[in-house]
């Protein structure tokens, strides 16, 4: 009797057992399994090719690196000949320095400091420099350099007087209207009778004395009571042009300093054609700038200049013939301590058809 007893026993406790440990697993969770995802649900949660562009906190939008122009303000109406440059080709430095008067004054809301410079063949040009604020000037034509010609191309190009462009400026002011910013304009006025070294001594004398050539009347100048201006012996710019009926040329080189959010804005006034080659200086550190090129107050063109990325050269030039416009060649700083070398022609061009023997259809 007791081995059934025993057997009986043995199977209780096996039963037992067996509902232990079912329960013990089963209260464990679920094993998850994985969820399908489909490859077109892949796709559309995955990261672009390219980023997306960086916001752009400039103050125009041509500063920006992925803006264009507008192709009807952009497109250069006509051509743009290649110019045989004399004294100061794209490529050459800046080596002499301009003579301002000592005294900058304030006219019109802005610090302005006049200026002369005179080349190896006895070309005389102005440098008028202006801005809001007084330091940047001084600074600006304290430290400038530059190369500066004046010729002759082969021919006039064909112009009417009332040909002339009626674009209205716009984003310019923007620019000119941050407080470091400066203007500066450069012209040829008149060609010097007497030897560069004798024209130089009388330049500084004049500065000395807060003269220069201009801001006084163009028309004037040989009708000066300012003896140092007598003895420059000088023939109107004008007068010379009439002379040799044909277009006339400006080339000029600076190499100045720029910071971040500065910009320098170069102006020419009534042309008909203008090109610009802007380079960063070869011995600094990093820099970045934009170069630019408005046609009547609009950008036509931009480039961004950055020595980190190799970036360090860009010619710009844009033609509007027949018709004149005022073109500003700019340049605004990306970075502090920024250094730059900008060289840009101008072509003024002569019609016979203007009253008085020909000249200039520009006011």
């Amino acid at each position: 009797m007791k081995r059934p007893l025993v057997v009986a026993v043995i199977i209780v406790t096996a039963l037992l057992v067996a509902l232990f440990f079912c329960g013990l697993f089963s209260s464990r969770p679920p094993t998850k399994q994985p969820s399908k995802v489909s490859l077109s649900s892949l796709d559309q949660n995955a990261p672009p090719d390219k980023p997306s562009p960086t916001p752009c906190n400039e103050p125009l939008p041509e500063l920006c690196p992925d803006w264009t122009p507008d192709p009807q303000v952009a497109e250069s109406i006509g051509s743009f000949p290649e110019i045989t440059h004399e004294l100061c080709p794209p490529d050459a430095e800046a080596t002499q320095k301009p003579i301002f008067t000592n005294e900058v004054v304030f006219r019109e809301g802005k610090f302005v400091r006049p200026g002369n410079f005179i080349n190896e063949q006895g070309e005389l040009f102005s440098i008028i420099v202006s801005g809001a604020d007084e330091m940047s000037v001084r600074q600006y034509t304290d430290n400038m350099l530059m190369c500066a010609d004046a010729f002759f191309a082969d021919q006039a190009s064909p112009a009417k007087p009332d040909e002339l462009d009626e674009f209205a400026a716009n984003s310019l002011d923007a620019l000119l209207a941050m407080p470091e910013s400066l203007l500066i304009e450069i012209d040829y006025i008149a060609q010097s009778g007497v030897t560069t070294p004798d024209a130089e001594k009388l330049l500084y004398a004049m500065a000395a004395q807060n003269v220069s050539v201009p801001p006084l009347p163009l028309a004037d100048f040989q009708n000066q009571p300012d003896p140092l201006i007598v003895q420059l012996e000088l023939t109107l710019a004008d007068e010379v042009f009439l002379e040799f009926q044909t277009d006339r040329i400006v080339d000029f080189i600076i190499d100045p300093a720029i910071n971040r959010a500065v910009y320098h804005n170069y102006r020419s006034k009534c042309q008909m054609r203008a090109r610009v080659t802007v380079r960063m200086a070869e011995s600094q550190g990093a820099g970045s700038v934009s170069a630019l090129l408005y046609r009547n107050g609009f950008p036509v063109q931009s480039r961004i200049l950055n020595k980190d990325e190799g970036i360090v050269k860009a010619t710009l030039r844009h033609s509007s013939a027949p018709q004149h416009t005022t073109y500003d060649f700019g340049v605004y700083g990306r970075r502090n301590q920024s250094r730059y070398r900008i060289s840009g022609s101008w072509v003024k061009s002569y019609n016979a058809s203007v009253p008085s023997g020909g000249g200039s259809v520009c006011p």
